[in-house]
This record gives C-alpha cells, structure tokens and sequence, in this order.
C-alpha cells in the first residue's frame, strides 16, 4: 500500500531545490496520518547503507504518551520533539490531519515539509506484534 508520509524532522540540513546526495547520516522522523492506522517513519542514514521502518504510534510513544526509550536519541538527534503533542493527540484517537501538520512545520522552519508516498508492505501491523518479531530475532541471536 502506497502512503503519503511528512517529514516533520531530520538532522540533515535541507538541500537545495535541484541539488542531490547527502554527505551527512540523517536521522529523520515522519508520520502519516491516513490510510488504516496513523504510522511513524522513522529512518537513518541515506542511500544503500540506511535503515528505516514505518511504525504504529505505541510502538513509539507508551501508554502516557511518552517516547519509548529506544526512541528518545533518534526524535533528539532529528528535532522532532515538537511533534509529540501531535502523537499524542492520535494516540488519544483525536484527529490530526497533514495539513495541520504541515503548517505547523512550516511555521517553526519557515519552509514546507517534504512529502515522501513509500510502500508500507505491512500497513496494519501492530506494536506488539513488532515487540514480539524483535524478541524472536533477539532470541535467534
């Protein structure tokens, strides 16, 4: 399924329009708010060397709505603290549109969100279902 993500953090300066490649190892946060559940991209690095997942909200934020520990470094190193009043309000199953997210972004930087539509192999895959597949890989060794 093809979803529509905006970046609303990333410790890589923006590149200018026309300009590509990145000398830089970015951390970078995303969120989508339509399709079957809210989801949170989260990503490092760039080209063949980096990693990156779309998540479900409590697999990022825990039942206070507080970042899970995994998560703490990579929103800090991205600038995407700003948004958890904004996670929180999904999780809490208030609506939260893109184009309010959008603004929001562009009142704190002064310039448009970049928009990425990636394919979500597994758009409905719950958090405990991550948590359990992680201590699966983690029992393997």
């Amino acid at each position: 399924m093809r979803i529509r993500f905006v970046e609303l953090g990333s410790s890589e300066p923006p590149v200018p329009v026309g300009a590509f490649g990145s000398a830089t190892d970015p951390f970078v946060v995303e969120l989508a708010v339509a399709g079957p559940q809210p989801l949170v991209g989260l990503s490092q690095g760039s080209g063949h060397l980096g990693s990156g997942a779309a998540v479900p909200l409590d697999f990022v934020l825990n039942r206070a709505g507080e970042l899970e520990s995994d998560w703490v470094e990579h929103f800090d190193r991205a600038g995407a603290r700003w948004t958890l009043p904004y996670l929180r309000d999904l999780l809490a199953g208030r609506p939260v549109t893109e184009e309010r997210l959008r603004a929001a972004y562009r009142r704190r930087h002064g310039r448009e969100a970049v928009i990425r539509v990636v394919e979500v192999a597994r758009p409905t895959i719950t958090a405990e279902q991550l948590r359990d597949e992680r201590r699966a890989r983690r029992a393997r060794g």
